[in-house]
């Protein structure tokens, strides 16, 4: 069985998704300790780590949510962010504990991170609307009428 090639576009897509998975995880833990709680204290470096590999990994994934023009765009671009940090936070909380308990766990702190943290969500808002941004600069999608045969249509 052969096995899928991500195109460029996927791949630059994830790129940027690592990028903000790394902030996001960060700023996390910036807030967390800002607060006083010691969670996962030492091993921050880690969560990191694995959080830019999850989101990668996710981004390649709903590559085509992102890069989409106008409102519609804007709303895919939307549930992308949504499910790639869904994703990612699973596929990084596989990767660092091993167990399927203990990634939804790591879902439900990154959920409940941006959602109740004013500064992580807002971070993570402004990074995914960026990805959004330069994935209709970088990265756009061939246009529907484009004319692969040149000459008149009138066959």
């Amino acid at each position: 069985m052969p096995f899928p090639i991500p195109t460029t576009r996927a791949v630059t897509i994830g790129s940027m998704m690592s990028i903000v998975g790394g902030v996001t995880a960060s700023v996390m833990f910036w807030r967390f300790r800002a607060d006083g709680s010691n969670i996962l204290a030492g091993d921050e470096w880690a969560v990191v780590a694995v959080a830019v590999i999850g989101a990668f990994l996710a981004g390649i994934v709903v590559a085509p949510g992102f890069g989409g023009a106008g409102w519609r765009g804007w709303g895919f671009a939307l549930l992308g962010a949504i499910a790639a940090t869904a994703s990612g936070a699973f596929i990084g909380g596989l990767i660092l504990f091993q167990t399927l308990q203990e990634a939804m766990i790591c879902v439900f702190m990154v959920g409940t991170s941006i959602v109740t943290f004013p500064i992580t969500g807002l971070f993570w808002l402004a990074m995914m609307g960026s990805v959004q941004k330069l994935a209709l600069i970088l990265v756009p999608k061939i246009p529907a009428d484009l004319d692969l045969v040149p000459g008149p249509d009138n066959f």
